[in-house]
């Protein structure tokens, strides 16, 4: 497999990269220790979904990863007290 940028598969190992970048940031958003971090973790990861819409990832993508932003800021914010 090539790692020449102009390669067909390059564009696929770009998302493929941003994907499990954005994935593992979730994750790491349900451990945050306190709710303004998870705050601004948060709005940082909406961001970072937004950016790779329309380029790297479709509106239904987006709209999965932005559930799941949610969710896990959701849980963790409780977790953490807020209510």
């Amino acid at each position: 497999m090539s790692n020449d940028p102009t390669s067909p598969n390059s564009f696929e190992h770009s998302r493929l990269a941003d994907l499990i970048a954005v994935h593992q940031a979730i994750a790491a958003l349900g451990q945050v220790t306190d709710l303004a971090a998870g705050q601004a973790q948060q709005a940082s990861l909406y961001a970072r979904v937004e950016a790779l819409h329309p380029t790297l990832i479709s509106p239904e993508e987006r709209g999965a990863f932005n559930l799941l932003i949610g969710s896990m800021a959701g849980v963790r914010a409780e977790t953490l007290g807020a209510s």
